[in-house]
């Protein structure tokens, strides 16, 4: 048994609450080392948007199929920038402002106002690393 890779999925499980702790991550043994996003990637996941009042506007597991995003160059830049450094299987939730958002002019079609601060909830299913 690696424990290194054991220490690495404790250390997880305490920074984000997995309860389905094992000695893996979304089936890459962690011993292994399980490569985390870096800009470029294109990153398979589910989220949610929540506006700052607890409504969530938008939530992949209700249109039934993840979204794929491309790390650091997703829009709004506020959730691009958070995939990068995600590993598979893990789960963040990121607080957003307008700056880093829609800004002023919001987003109608995901019901989001003008000047609004979102929370991504984000989970991360696959990660593609383009050829180089």
């Amino acid at each position: 048994e690696d424990q290194a890779g054991k220490a690495l999925w404790k250390l997880i499980v305490e920074q984000y609450g997995r309860e389905d702790a094992g000695d893996t991550v979304a089936g890459a043994p962690l011993a292994q080392g399980v490569a985390a996003a870096r800009a470029g990637d294109s990153i398979q996941l589910h989220y949610q948007v929540v506006l700052s009042n607890g409504k969530v506007v938008f939530d992949t597991r209700q249109r039934g199929k993840p979204s794929k995003l491309t790390a650091g160059r997703a829009k709004p830049p506020g959730l691009g920038n958070a995939l990068v450094g995600m590993h598979p299987g893990e789960k963040r939730t990121v607080t957003v402002p307008p700056s880093q958002g829609w800004g002023a002019q919001g987003n109608p079609s995901f019901g989001i106002p003008s000047d609004a601060t979102v929370t991504f909830v984000i989970e991360v299913i696959s990660i593609d690393t383009p050829a180089p």
